[in-house]
């Protein structure tokens, strides 16, 4: 999955579970989990051989919005925007759930 340049891709697993593969290892998320994905990530997303996995994303360039995920998420990518690390987000993160009320 790759994104636009300047664009994160931002992933929320709806249901289900899943793998983040890429060269630097791999990584399993379940539902509730985010993933923020830079331009030129190189990496691949794989359901679970158990079931289905859905996912909901959309496109953001950080520089516009604000608010939309925690400040240091944000921080981050603009420091790594050269580069093509995934932030992880996972759903028991307390930044993200004060966002939801």
């Amino acid at each position: 999955m790759a994104s636009q340049p300047g664009r994160l891709l931002i992933l929320r697993v709806a249901s289900g579970s899943g793998y983040w593969i890429q060269p630097a290892g791999s990584r399993q998320f379940a539902a509730g989990d985010m993933l923020v994905l830079a331009p030129h990530n190189e990496g691949t997303l794989r359901a679970s051989s158990l079931g289905l996995l859905t996912i909901q994303f959309f496109l953001a360039q950080p520089r516009l919005l604000s608010g939309l995920l925690p400040m240091p998420v944000w921080q981050n990518c603009s420091r790594e925007r050269g580069r093509t690390e995934t932030v992880f987000i996972p759903r028991t993160n307390r930044s993200r759930s004060s966002l939801r009320k």
